[in-house]
């Protein structure tokens, strides 16, 4: 049973400094994919056009302060989901406490203590305090990219990982809402009771075939439909709405996907005024039948044991695809070769293109920078647990290599992954002058860390120009 939570009055908290990791920090990694604000922005334009027409057809204006009345035989039941581990959402645990009401924190384990993110410490906290923490993959990796074996790994070791540090796990989120047949049987594999997906409810009519609310029990558990997720455009009474529209048409479940909470830190942030507003709005409906819950106290069950994804079973050193001849089955956006991100951070602008003007084969990869202010872009092998990233042995070097042509310099970047699963900046080659021709750029390694298990490297640019990429190489040096 779910209890009614308490009217309570929120007090000011002070706004948590947040910078966020990959494509906003210093050698950072930004791979280039679809985001849940990317399709809340799509569904809120629709939406408010679809409104806005029937106005006109019926002669009547909307009002954004119209909240439907509610229907008080109809329960409806909120859940406040929270993604990617923000320091930000620090926030939200304090405001959440103020109303004595919890929500659902989904904390990819390979972000723990990076910067801008949440530490362990402080995920800790959050489950102290009566909060649910689940599990969000590793490396916050789009699902439908991997084979099912780094599915599995990135599923489950995730969940291992939050298991081993006291956390309890049962619900999970697919990162930017992807997800295909594999990967929701990877989850109930991996011993979770429950995934969510991402928007599947309407939203303001903007979905006549949808629902206003999840079913409960939900027909699907694995793909859990959601309001559409909140972004720094949303606004406040549009939450207010679809959860008010929810109860008005029957009640049900509404989980809502936050991302941020502070004010002007991210384009993915609720105001810190809004989500006060927005506890004080549901703990005044309280008497009206609508409640707040986690997901877990939603979807109930029992916590199953943590279960290991598969190991990787390539030699020392060995890449994937190092020609770029290969293409992702899926990817977003389109022309990526396997094994092989699109890489940025900082404030630049550049495209990305797959061309026949390759060293050797049939494709290379190439990437045009129009202006930059700071960062870069690169193409580097995937960042994931091992179907892509290669091993290698603390104490050795390796030699990495790789063709280019090249109107402005470039250099070779390299990261590792620690054994939590988080990806670190590690060091960079000297930087290679232009070259019309195709140039090969070979560099030896610094012995690799101590606390390294992976690789992941790849030619930078950081300047305008062009700089075209084939031929990736990577060998092990003798033993010392």
């Amino acid at each position: 049973m779910i209890l009614m939570m308490n009217v309570r009055k929120v007090i000011r908290v002070r706004q948590f400094s947040t910078r966020k990791v990959g494509a906003d920090r210093a050698d950072g990694v930004g791979p280039r994919r679809p985001t849940g604000a990317g399709r809340a922005r799509r569904a809120g334009m629709w939406g408010a056009a679809l409104l806005l027409l029937l106005g006109v057809l019926c002669g009547v204006t909307p009002s954004a302060s119209a909240i439907a009345e509610p229907d008080q035989s109809a329960p409806t039941t909120v859940s406040l989901t929270f993604d990617d581990g923000f320091a930000s959402q620090l926030n939200a645990q304090q405001m959440l406490a103020e109303h004595h009401m919890n929500g659902t924190f989904y904390i990819p384990s390979g972000f723990i203590g990076l910067e801008g993110r949440l530490t362990l410490p402080q995920i800790q906290a959050i489950q102290a305090d009566g909060n649910e923490i689940g599990g969000h993959t590793v490396n916050h990796r789009h699902l439908p990219l991997l084979d099912p074996a780094e599915q599995a790994r990135q599923i489950c070791d995730d969940r291992v990982a939050l298991s081993q540090d006291g956390l309890r796990v049962t619900s999970f989120a697919y990162p930017f809402a992807g997800l295909d047949a594999s990967a929701k049987q990877v989850v109930q594999n991996c011993g979770y009771n429950s995934a969510r997906a991402e928007e599947g409810l309407s939203a303001g009519g903007d979905c006549p075939v949808c629902p206003s609310g999840e079913s409960m029990p939900p027909a699907d558990p694995y793909s859990l439909r959601t309001a559409t997720p909140v972004i720094s455009s949303t606004t406040l009474s549009s939450i207010q709405q679809q959860i008010a529209d929810a109860q008005a048409n029957g009640g049900g479940w509404v989980p809502i996907v936050f991302h941020e909470v502070c004010d002007g830190c991210s384009d993915m942030a609720i105001s810190l005024a809004d989500f006060a507003a927005l506890l004080d709005w549901l703990d005044s409906r309280a008497g009206d039948g609508i409640a707040v819950a986690t997901v877990d106290q939603v979807i109930g069950g029992a916590v199953q044991n943590p279960i290991a994804g598969p190991p990787d079973q390539r030699p020392d050193g060995q890449l994937v695809n190092p020609s770029l001849e290969a293409l992702t089955p899926f990817s977003y956006p389109e022309g990526q070769s396997e094994c092989w991100e699109q890489s940025g951070f900082g404030v630049n602008t550049a495209a990305w293109a797959r061309v026949p003007s390759a060293h050797s084969g049939s494709w290379a990869e190439q990437v045009s920078m129009e202006s930059r202010t700071s960062g870069d872009q690169k193409l580097i092998t995937r960042q994931d647990s091992g179907s892509c990233s290669p091993a290698v042995k603390p104490g050795r070097s390796y030699t990495l290599s790789a063709w280019y042509t090249s109107t402005a310099p470039t250099r070779m970047v390299a990261f590792y992954r620690k054994p939590g699963g988080a990806w670190v900046y590690w060091t960079g080659s000297p930087q290679a002058d232009p070259s019309a021709d195709w140039t090969q750029l070979t560099w030896q390694t610094p012995a690799i860390p101590a606390d390294a298990t992976r690789l992941s490297f790849g030619l930078q640019l950081a300047d305008v120009g062009t700089l075209t990429i084939d031929d990736y190489a990577m060998t092990p040096d003798p033993s010392p």
